[in-house]
């Protein structure tokens, strides 16, 4: 039968350097899970489960038809006192989970998180934003009302009054007074969480930049601690962001957006150009060198090209069949450029971009991102995690390994490299994409774009 797939505790993630994996006989997913110290904790999904070996076995833990309405979360304060929730309502198990006993019911709520603050007080999240809290170990509950019109996923009180919410949408509310007000933190952040971010581009371990829809462009120095929204002057989508040092880069993006800063985005230049297609990627390999892809499905592709820094372009490619999407020069006279139509093409020039070659990528028609470390080697891949690699600049390709919904790929040398996915998922590989290693990202969001200045140090969107 198939298989869910459990991630424990263990004393190795404290450093974040593994996990161990642990499987379980059972259909469908599984929606949550709680240890209360390394041997004892609970799994639930369309059954629950308990383990009292870390994990090593699992046992199903029987719950009354009368009482298996729609229990999603599970939260246990000892091996003894638990509770479960869900749809229409809170269960609650003295005994470890033997005996489940009704302990709230209403059948138009949901139910989102679970906070134990002891072994009386309980808060419990609704979908709606609403809450409910108990003072006496669940015998009453007080529905708490808030003014959180957002979807919410996570609460965390830690002390009988004081807490926090999150929710969709960057949502962040926290109280110290029992829930009888909330600050609301979403927009003290900034939008910055609540936007779409198509590309992240990062100089070093400190600055970094990330554009995305509406001409939002936002700014770190810190390593991505903290971000700061630029003015882009548009409110087009800007789909690709580069930067050669913490002070000169372009981004470009709809209807023939090209921006350009000298003073690290404190002001932007308008170098856009008189042309109604997307321009999706942009690639310079010094600040006076660079070039843009472009196009979509309907009109075709092209290819601009600057040698001052992106105040003028002419064009190198153009009414191609192809929907351009993606670039990459080695050098002055060494690149590529991806595009797709019912087949999936690849385009190389040894000439700076005079004359191009192209040729047909394998795997079928999905859409491909590329990444090359030198004229020779490189990789692709597309939509469905196939991953191929080249050593003969494109020439010939081999399979080398599948990940599913693959959206960004990145290497720093032959071996070590990572891949984003649509479902927050990241792969790393060390023998040069032979094998691939889940990696958690702590989102189930779409990465769209992936960045690494070294073996260690890097960043998604």
């Amino acid at each position: 039968p198939p298989r869910s797939t459990l991630f424990p505790y263990t004393t190795l993630f404290r450093s974040g350097l593994s996990w161990e994996e642990q499987t379980l006989q059972h259909f469908g997913i599984m929606e949550d899970i709680d240890f209360v110290d390394p041997n004892h904790g609970w799994a639930i999904g369309a059954r629950l489960y308990k383990t009292s070996n870390g994990g090593q076995d699992w046992e199903i833990v029987t719950i009354p038809d009368s009482l298996s309405w729609g229990t999603r979360l599970i939260n246990f304060s000892d091996t003894l006192q638990g509770w479960k929730a869900g749809n229409r309502g809170i269960l609650k198990t003295n005994d470890g989970g033997v005996i489940w006993e009704e302990s709230y019911y209403d059948r138009e709520i949901i139910c989102t998180d679970i906070s134990i603050v002891n072994e009386q007080v309980v808060w419990v999240l609704l979908e709606d934003g609403g809450l409910l809290k108990t003072d006496d170990g669940g015998i009453t509950w007080t529905v708490k009302e808030t003014d959180i019109d957002l979807q919410t996923r996570g609460i965390d009180f830690y002390s009988e009054e004081s807490g926090w919410v999150v929710g969709s949408f960057g949502t962040l509310f926290s109280t110290t007074n029992d829930g009888v007000s909330w600050t609301n933190h979403t927009y003290t952040i900034g939008d910055f969480l609540t936007l779409m971010h198509y590309s992240v581009d990062f100089v070093d371990e400190h600055h970094g930049w990330v554009s995305g829809i509406r001409g939002s462009i936002y700014h770190t120095a810190d390593g991505g601690l903290t971000w700061e929204e630029q003015s882009s002057g548009t409110d087009q989508q800007l789909l690709s962001i580069q930067f050669i040092n913490n002070q000169k880069g372009w981004v470009v993006g709809d209807n023939g957006t090209i921006l350009k800063t000298i003073d690290g985005g404190n002001t932007w230049l308008d170098r856009s150009q008189d042309i109604s297609l997307p321009f999706n990627d942009v690639n310079f390999i010094n600040d006076q060198t660079g070039w843009i892809a472009g196009g979509d499905y309907f009109d075709g592709g092209i290819v601009l090209h600057t040698n001052d820094g992106g105040d003028s372009w002419s064009v190198q490619i153009s009414d191609t069949i192809l929907y351009l999407d993606q670039v990459m020069f080695l050098d002055s006279q060494h690149g590529f450029v991806t595009g797709a139509t019912e087949t999936n093409f690849m385009m190389k020039t040894s000439d700076g971009g005079q004359t191009w070659e192209s040729f047909i990528l394998p795997g079928g028609p999905s859409h491909f991102c590329s990444f090359f470390l030198d004229s020779l080697s490189g990789w692709i891949i597309n939509e469905f995690g196939d991953v191929y690699h080249t050593a003969d600049a494109g020439q010939t390709w081999v399979l080398r390994a599948t990940e599913p919904t693959t959206s960004d790929i990145i290497f720093i040398d032959e071996n070590i490299g990572w891949v984003s996915s649509l479902y927050g998922i990241i792969y790393h590989t060390e023998d040069g994409g032979w094998t691939w290693v889940r990696q958690p990202s702590l989102t189930g969001n779409p990465l769209l774009s992936i960045d690494f200045i070294d073996s260690q140090t890097g960043w998604a969107v």
